[in-house]
This record gives structure tokens, sequence and C-alpha cells, in this order.
């Protein structure tokens, strides 16, 4: 389990490489980045691969490992070849590096979950299921994309809450919070309170499920520097995460 757990926190890492090298903090080999068996997760699977491949989830989280690296070694060949838009555009949260580094942790938290399972060790305490009955208090509160600005702060503040799940044609384009706005407003002094939801909100793209563990769900917030994460069930979205429920365990 502490593999699984590992290599999901060396895997986000890499998105805060990968922006230092196109901001020029850092140097990184192109060859030596897209080489997947030259990382700690590809030599573990090099070497361990055969005695995890009754894991449901094992083969697609080796697929999504290898083209981890592909788009990883072509953001750093653009970056070498000064070509830093194109290294930008993979980076984005709609780049196919970043969306396929959302893949592989997901693939890599279900391999953790059926391994607990295979393994008959799990700790009902420890699970983000658990987290969401001692939250159950909470309300989720969603919102549609087209809504205005005005519309969400107003709801933030009548139901005290710090997020708003924001849906688009049924399905959960990301949160609009508070701490996402101000930042905004601070950009551009604008307050824009007429403007559509959808400009504002907060798209990372990971997300937990109820067996998820509290240690990887730890480890996402703070590899990828968000302050929540929602809970999906069946497609719906049954909680949100903070930094701060967690620190009440």
């Amino acid at each position: 389990m502490d593999t699984f757990c590992k290599a999901i926190e060396s895997h986000l890492e890499w998105r805060t490489t990968l922006r230092q090298h196109i901001d020029n903090q850092v140097f990184l080999h192109d060859k030596d980045v897209a080489n997947p068996h030259r990382c700690v997760l590809g030599r573990w699977i090099d070497r361990e691969a055969t005695a995890y491949q009754e894991l449901p989830s094992f083969n697609k989280a080796c697929e999504l490992h290898e083209k981890f690296h592909e788009y990883a070694g072509e953001i750093a060949r653009y970056r070498n070849a000064n070509d830093k838009q194109k290294a930008e555009l993979l980076l984005e949260p709609n780049g196919n590096f970043y969306k396929t580094s959302t893949q592989l942790v997901r693939a890599l938290m279900d391999c953790n979950n059926e391994l607990v399972h295979v393994q008959n060790i799990e700790n009902q305490s420890r699970k983000i299921q658990n987290l969401l009955d001692k939250l159950s208090y909470r309300k989720i509160i969603t919102l549609d994309s087209t809504a205005i600005v005005r519309m969400a702060l107003q709801l933030l503040i009548e139901n005290n809450v710090v997020a708003l799940a924001v849906y688009q044609e049924q399905t959960l384009l990301g949160l609009f919070t508070e701490h996402g706005y101000l930042a905004n407003l601070l950009r551009t002094s604008e307050p824009l309170l007429d403007a559509n939801v959808s400009d504002f909100v907060e798209t990372s793209s990971l997300y937990l499920r109820p067996e998820d563990s509290i240690q990887i769900c730890q480890i996402i917030i703070r590899m990828a520097r968000i302050k929540l994460i929602p809970v999906i069930k069946n497609q719906s979205i049954v909680g949100i995460i903070s930094e701060e429920d967690l620190a009440y365990l």
C-alpha cells in the first residue's frame, strides 16, 4: 500500500517540477523524463508487476504511467527547445499531461483500495466515508454553471459553506469557492458580480471516493496544493473535504 501512496505523492510532485522547469528554475533532460522505467514507480513495476496482475486497475495504471512520462517528456523537450507556449499548453488543466496525471492518480488510488480489499486489512476509521459521517451536518449546495457570481456568493453566505458544486449539463464542472473568487478579485480588481460562475470554478479534476483512504486524501491536498477536494459516489458529489477537516482527525 505504501508503494501506491508514495507513487501518488511523487507523480503529483511532477506538476511542480515541470512548472519549475518551464520557469527556468530547474533543468530537466527530456529523454530522462520521458523514460517511464527511470522513476521509482517504473522500476517497481518492472520488478513486481506479475505479483499485482490480480488488481483490476493495475494494468490501466501501468498504461497511464507510460503516457504520463511521454507527455512529461514532451513538456521538457518543448521547454528545452525554447517553445515555452507548447510546454505551457500541456501543463494546463485541459492539457494532455495534466489530464493524464489526474487519471494516473485515480488509477493508483483504485489499486490501493483493491489491494486493501484483497489483503482484508481495511480500517474503516481511516476511510473518507468515516470522515463524511462526521461531517454529515454539512449541506452540499449545487449550482448551474450559467448562474451568476452574485447568486453564488449569496448561497455561500446564506448556507454558511465554503464551496458550491457547479454543474454543467449534469456533469460536475468544479467548485466555486470564496477563496477562488477573492483571488480573482485581487488579480483583476473587478468584482464581476454578474459574470457566470463557470469563469471562477476551480477545476483540478482530482476527486475522492468514499472508500479512499484518509492518508491518500492528505497526500493529494498537500502535493496538489489544493484546499478542497470533492468526494464522488455514483457520479454525484456527496461531500467536500478541506484541509481543516483533516486537522481534526
